[in-house]
């Protein structure tokens, strides 16, 4: 293909990609949703958003016991407090 034909596609591509774009950016948006199915999404995700606060506030996916075997509480409780080692300030544990 010669250089002219080249230039020649890339700028009809360009302008067919930029034509679609504008075009879909004037048309008019078609609502399908309708009030009641509107009532049930939002009640769904009501639903789904209070089902992760409660996963995330009160399951330990098993890890409970991980991390009381690595004593980390007491690392950072530091010997001063009962615990291990130099300890941290509550700045430093954040």
């Amino acid at each position: 293909m010669s250089r002219q034909a080249q230039v020649a596609f890339a700028a009809a591509t360009t302008l067919l990609a930029g034509g679609s774009i504008l075009y879909s950016c004037t048309t008019a948006k078609v609502e399908t949703a309708t009030p009641e199915s509107k009532r049930a999404i939002n009640a769904h995700a009501e639903q789904m958003l209070n089902d992760g606060r409660e996963i995330f506030r009160f399951d330990t996916f098993g890890s409970e016991s991980f991390w009381v075997k690595t004593r980390l509480h007491d690392a950072i409780a530091g010997e001063k407090n009962g615990g291990v080692g130099p300890g941290l300030t509550p700045n430093d544990a954040l």
